[in-house]
């Protein structure tokens, strides 16, 4: 019945609480007073530790070099661009002498969204520049 069913499973819970107080305290204990587990320890922490710090190290790396390729790239294509405005009479007036500036960052927010999809937009559909 109903009233069975309760105590047996308050009856199961019980005993697994037992056992599972009784497995946490041998083991931990025991680990705990180990000193073939205290080495352990400590040595894979340290490899943890190490290769932590050679991942970061790494991608540390791949991140700055792939800030430096892009930036080269942007402006080697910012300069043959101008080149060939140039070459085709596009400008005058010695702007081409005229260092390369980075571009100014876009519009942040909800405001910065939307003109975004409004540059994609005019883009897919060939309109503006």
């Amino acid at each position: 019945s109903r009233e069975e069913r309760a105590t047996t499973t308050m009856s199961a819970q019980f005993i697994q609480r037992i056992v599972n107080y009784v497995a946490n305290e041998v083991l931990i204990k025991g680990l705990a007073n180990s000193k073939t587990f205290q080495r352990f320890a400590l040595r894979t922490d340290h490899h943890v530790q190490q290769y932590k710090k050679k991942g970061q190290e790494h991608v540390n790396e791949a991140l700055d070099d792939l800030h430096k390729n892009a930036t080269e790239t942007m402006y080697r294509s910012q300069g043959e661009a101008r080149a060939s405005g140039y070459a085709a009479g596009g400008s005058s007036g010695g702007a081409g002498s005229r260092a390369a500036v980075p571009p100014t960052p876009p519009l942040r927010g909800f405001g910065g969204f939307i003109s975004a999809v409004g540059k994609e937009i005019r883009k897919d559909l060939g309109l503006g520049r």
